[in-house]
């Protein structure tokens, strides 16, 4: 594989109850889960090879880039299934979910909403050093809890491991995260405690052909099949028996907290246009430049507002 980051390490983390929110198609998946105690892992890295990865919406990145993740926002738990649902708001299509979930917001149902609430999940490819003839698993976590703590470590370790990016095949470096017991509601799970660098002991490159490229499993419900997947119609949350078995962990992450809408920004909630305060750059740049990628400010940006600035670039 051949690396192209361009700018990604200057790239904030933007994106958009189960693993369904994405498509592995025919591919044979297993899923990694923090143990208690040091987990060292490596974040394989992969090529975006379609436009439906988030950053080339927002025209941030493109086709070819490297990237060792993918951001989305993500409905779960929606319907007698309890699917997890990729918002297709952050595409600029209607979601009938979102609708659902401003509805009970302005009948001043807020258990309702937060519940139907979009939230940014990502998704890595990882090798567990534990056990690496498990391969590449996908890791699927919260970005409150572990791509916020790993963007502040690498932005410290450049005095520790100079010229090195952590998820480069050739110069890149294990991570350290010390998985600590806690509770949420009643139920148990293991989260990060810290996140830490360490210099690789082994390579990585023979892992970089069977790292997922994570935007081709990219593949939106329409409208109707949303509606039919809330109301339980259809029949399509039953397996298909030729379907291919993916190893899920047994304590799927629903118990976690997320990233609560409450305590974000308001700019988590992806479906809301831009309102007439929407209309001018917090920064003083001119709307519309955020596709040019000239402000290193419009990484700190609301999503919201940014989203509304791509849309009045695209518009011009």
């Amino acid at each position: 594989m051949k690396e192209n980051w361009g700018n990604r390490r200057e790239i904030a983390t933007a994106g958009g109850g189960n693993f369904t929110g994405l498509d592995f198609g025919d591919r044979e998946v297993k899923f990694f889960k923090l143990k208690e105690g040091m987990n060292r892992i490596e974040i394989i890295p992969y090529t975006i090879t379609t436009n439906m990865h988030p950053l080339v919406v927002q025209g941030r990145y493109q086709k070819g880039n490297s990237d060792y993740n993918l951001v989305l926002y993500v409905h779960r738990n929606i319907g007698p299934g309890k699917r997890s649902i990729i918002c297709p708001s952050q595409y600029g299509k209607p979601c009938p979910i979102c609708e659902a979930a401003k509805a009970a917001k302005d009948a001043g149902d807020k258990a309702t909403n937060e519940a139907l609430y979009a939230r940014r999940r990502v998704f890595y490819n990882v090798v567990d050093n534990a056990d690496r003839s498990a391969g590449v698993q996908i890791f699927e976590t919260n970005i409150k809890y572990f791509q916020k703590p790993l963007e502040t470590a690498d932005k410290y370790c450049a005095t520790d491991f100079p010229g090195k990016f952590f998820p480069s095949l050739k110069d890149g470096l294990t991570v350290s995260v010390l998985g600590a017991k806690d509770n949420f509601n009643g139920n148990e799970f293991i989260q990060p405690s810290s996140i830490t660098f360490v210099n690789r002991a082994e390579p990585v490159t023979q892992f970089a052909k069977d790292a997922i490229p994570l935007d081709q499993c990219i593949k939106l419900k329409s409208y109707e099949e949303i509606e039919n997947i809330m109301m339980g119609i259809g029949g399509d949350d039953e397996e298909d028996d030729d379907s291919p078995k993916i190893e899920r962990p047994t304590d799927i992450p629903d118990t976690e907290p997320e990233d609560n809408p409450v305590d974000e920004e308001p700019t988590e909630e992806p479906v809301e246009e831009a309102t007439s305060s929407d209309t001018d750059c917090p920064h003083g740049f001119p709307f519309g430049d955020a596709v040019h990628g000239d402000h290193k400010e419009c990484d700190d940006c609301p999503e919201r507002l940014y989203m509304a600035c791509v849309k009045a670039a695209r518009k011009r």
